[in-house]
């Protein structure tokens, strides 16, 4: 499970209840892993933030992962067009490669201990 957090104060004080449903389900016998929490629309410019971010690593340091994904306007202007951002537009928004360091270290975090032949990015699509 990987569990996407809006940074901003109301959300981070979400995250004991996330993790008491899922040590509930793992109690119910389910078969469920936390692969990590995601700071989503992080901005570093705001205070708020900031320090929602800095809170986060701080209290659940093995749990929050380093990449975070940025408020960024693409994702305003994918979102009203309907269509996903990595096909929004003729070439890749920048902010596209918060994906690709997440994905990354998912990847490490999921598989330590396969090792890959090069540093290229899986695709997510062919």
């Amino acid at each position: 499970m990987l569990v996407p957090l809006q940074c901003e104060p109301l959300a981070l004080r979400t995250i004991p209840t996330i993790l008491a449903r899922i040590a509930g389900l793992r109690a119910r016998g389910e078969d469920v892993e936390l692969a990590g929490i995601v700071l989503n629309m992080s901005n570093f410019r705001d205070e708020t933030s900031l320090a929602v971010l800095e809170e986060a690593w701080s209290l659940y340091p093995k749990l929050v992962l380093d990449t975070h994904v940025p408020r960024d306007p693409s994702f305003l202007r994918a979102s009203a067009a309907g269509v996903p951002l990595a096909f929004f537009g003729k070439r890749p928004a920048p902010v596209n490669a918060a994906f690709d360091r997440l994905q990354a270290e998912l990847a490490l975090r999921l598989f330590p201990s396969e090792e890959s032949s090069d540093d290229t990015p899986l695709a997510f699509l062919d």
